[in-house]
């Protein structure tokens, strides 16, 4: 196989080592990823040397279950372009010779073990680079805060690295950038108006779990981007939701000290229809009536605004989410009887919990019937009272009963959990 220029074993059962490569002098692409070699980084390598590593410009070792130390014999593949070693058990200290590969452009070593620290020099030769993952190591960047790098990147995913406490400045200077997580990074900054516009290109933004603080500005005016993805949970940020762009199609905000009313956010939205598929808003200290104005919402499919303070009745306009899958409004002050208009015509609700609530009246009889695909509902800790309907499982005096169960799927088609308890 000497003419051989790209070989791909991904995703097998392989295990054990690999033959030796280095007569293979026009492979110019490897990917070894997801199976089993459980060899060291260090044995993988040694398959490549000879004639091979001069030429070799992509490798790939995904989930690959290698362990050790990345020893500078990284540094013999001067042609390497693509890079991935993510999702192993890889340790110790990222070695002088991998930054050395001025032709990298794509790296990925996420999901490691590797730690140390980095500085300005490490990234001197990098001016290649274009997507950078490494994400889910223990590792610490030290830098001057006007510190321009060399490189324009496209994707760039520091979680779980130590940046903080300050919002590093230097990510301003990457106006490419479609992808930017810094999500446990110790930031515990007020959120710079700049992140939102300072690349057009931006579609995924990720700040979460940080101790972030202050409020978060209107995002109606982010990039040119066909759609957008924000998540700014657990953090600190306060005051009343911002307003977003129809191009967001997936906002987090969970796990915030955010407040007041949702009727602006809802309400006061751009013209044309909304984009938002997931809506995350649990876990904060919102309140006041569900604004009856969802109609412009009506792409959405997950909608999760438990553990907050909302009151009043469900809002008939929620009968216009037609593609709502999963809707969570667990320990909030909403009551009322489930009307017919407000969630019958979301005939693809999945999943719906409404637990810990003030809901009266009658158990609703439409709600797992007809084409409905529900499958979990959740409804102990209300008002409920009477019989559970036979379409949920047996007519039994409901006053009587705790009923709790996960096994149902033989008998009872429409409904697999049900939650109905009393108080």
């Amino acid at each position: 196989m000497t003419s051989i220029i790209t070989l791909d074993l991904s995703e097998n059962e392989l295990q054990g080592d690999l033959p030796s490569m280095a007569q293979l002098c026009k492979l110019k692409e490897i990917d070894l990823s997801g199976n089993t070699w459980n060899r060291s980084i260090s044995q993988i390598l040694d398959s490549f040397s000879g004639c091979l590593s001069d030429r070799l410009k992509v490798l790939k070792i995904q989930d690959g279950q290698i362990y050790g130390h990345l020893t500078n014999k990284i540094g013999q593949f001067k042609s390497l372009t693509d890079l991935d070693l993510s999702s192993n058990s890889i340790s110790g200290l990222i070695p002088e010779s991998l930054w050395q590969l001025v032709n990298l452009e794509w790296l990925n070593i996420g999901n490691n073990h590797m730690e140390g620290t980095l500085s300005e020099a490490h990234f001197a030769n990098t001016t290649s680079l274009r997507s950078f993952y490494a994400s889910n190591n223990p590792l610490i960047l030290k830098v001057d805060q006007d510190w321009v790098p060399p490189f324009q990147l496209e994707s760039l995913d520091m979680g779980s690295w130590h940046l903080g406490p300050r919002f590093p400045l230097w990510v301003r200077s990457q106006k490419k950038l479609s992808y930017l997580g810094l999500y446990n990074t110790s930031l515990a900054d007020v959120l710079p108006l700049w992140v939102f516009n300072f690349s057009s290109e931006l579609e995924y933004l990720d700040l979460s779990q940080n101790q972030m603080h202050g409020r978060i500005p209107n995002l109606t005016n982010m990039g040119t981007q066909k759609y957008l993805e924000i998540d700014l949970s657990q953090n600190h940020f306060e005051g009343p939701l911002p307003l977003v762009s129809s191009k967001v199609v997936r906002l987090d905000l969970s796990d915030n000290l955010l407040s007041g009313s949702i009727s602006q956010f809802l309400c006061s939205s751009p013209i044309e229809p909304m984009k938002m598929a997931s809506l995350y808003l649990a876990k904060n200290q919102l309140s006041g009536n569900l604004p009856n104005c969802w109609s412009k919402w009506n792409n959405i499919k997950v909608l999760n605004l438990n553990n907050n303070s909302f009151g009043g009745a469900i809002p008939s306009s929620f009968g216009s989410l037609i593609f709502l899958q999963s809707l969570h409004l667990r320990n909030n002050n909403l009551f009322g009887i489930l009307s017919l208009s407000s969630l019958q015509n979301c005939i693809n609700l999945v999943i719906l919990d409404l637990s810990w609530n003030k809901f009266g009246g009658n158990v609703p009889t439409w709600l797992g019937t007809g084409p409905s695909m529900l499958r979990f509902l959740f409804a102990g800790f209300n008002e409920f009272h009477g019989h559970i309907p036979r379409n949920y499982v047996l007519s039994i005096p409901f006053k009587s009963w705790i009923f709790q169960t996960t096994n149902c799927s033989a008998q009872y088609q429409n409904v697999l959990t049900i939650s109905l308890i009393w108080q």
